[in-house]
C-alpha cells in the first residue's frame, strides 16, 4: 500500500505540472528587417534626374550612408547614422526598431513592414508665412521589382503624398513621392527634390553595399 501510495503521488504531481492549453507559451512574433542599422554596415546611392516625360539622366553624384553605433535617447535605443552628399557630411540621423515599425528621433513612424491601412504620421510644409502643403506617409499594400546597380530587389514602398495647397502648386495640386525597402538590405530606393510646378525631380538608387549582422 504505501508504494502505491508513492506511485499515485507521482502520478498526480506530473499531471498537475502539465501545461493546460491556456498555459502554453507564446512564441513572440518576429518581423523581417528592413532597417539592417548594425554597425559597421554601409549604402552608397547614385543619384538621377527624372525629368517631366519621365526620362532620366546620370546626375554623377553620390550619397552614402552608414551605421555608426547607437545610443540611448529618451529611454529608447537609437541607431546612429551617418549621412554624406555632394557637398560632404550631413551629420548623423537617428533612428529605432519598434515592433514592424521604423521610428525617427522625432517619433515619426517612416516605415512599416506589415501595417498597409493606417496613416503613419503626417506634416505640413511652411514658407515664411505661407502653409505650401500638407504631406502624408502611409504604406502601399503591393511589392514592387526594384532595379538598381547593385541588383534587383522586392521592395516594401513608404508612399509620402504631397498635398498642394490652392496656388501653390498649379497645375499639379497632389504629388507621390516614394522610399523603397528590401528585406535585409535597407532603403534601395528614394525620391526626392521636387520642382515647384512641374513633376521633374530627382531619385537616388542604391549602387553597393555592405550589411553586418546584428
Amino acid at each position: 500500500m504505501l508504494k502505491l501510495s508513492i506511485y499515485t503521488i507521482i502520478v498526480l504531481f506530473l499531471f498537475s505540472c502539465k501545461k493546460t492549453p491556456t498555459q502554453q507559451e507564446v512564441k513572440p512574433i518576429v518581423y523581417a528587417n528592413y532597417s539592417n542599422f548594425a554597425p559597421g554596415s554601409y549604402w552608397v546611392y547614385e543619384n538621377f534626374y527624372i525629368h517631366a516625360s519621365g526620362d532620366e539622366s546620370a546626375t554623377l553624384e553620390y550619397d552614402s550612408m552608414w551605421a555608426a553605433g547607437d545610443t540611448m535617447i529618451r529611454g529608447h535605443y537609437y541607431y546612429k547614422m551617418g549621412i554624406k552628399g555632394k557637398y560632404g557630411s550631413l551629420g548623423y540621423s537617428y533612428f529605432r526598431d519598434s515592433l514592424h515599425y521604423i521610428v525617427n528621433l522625432m517619433g515619426e513612424r517612416i516605415f512599416s513592414s506589415v501595417d498597409f491601412s493606417s496613416l503613419l504620421y503626417y506634416n505640413y510644409m511652411i514658407l515664411g508665412k505661407d502653409t505650401i502643403c500638407k504631406r502624408e506617409f502611409s504604406m502601399e499594400g503591393k511589392e514592387d521589382f526594384v532595379n538598381t546597380s547593385a541588383g534587383t530587389f522586392k521592395t516594401r514602398n513608404m508612399k509620402l503624398s504631397i498635398l498642394f495647397f490652392p496656388g501653390q502648386n498649379d497645375p499639379y495640386n497632389v504629388l507621390y513621392s516614394y522610399t523603397k525597402y528590401a528585406e535585409n538590405i535597407g532603403m534601395v530606393s528614394e525620391d526626392y527634390g521636387f520642382t515647384f510646378g512641374t513633376l521633374e525631380h530627382y531619385e537616388r538608387r542604391l549602387l553597393r553595399y555592405k550589411i553586418n549582422k546584428k
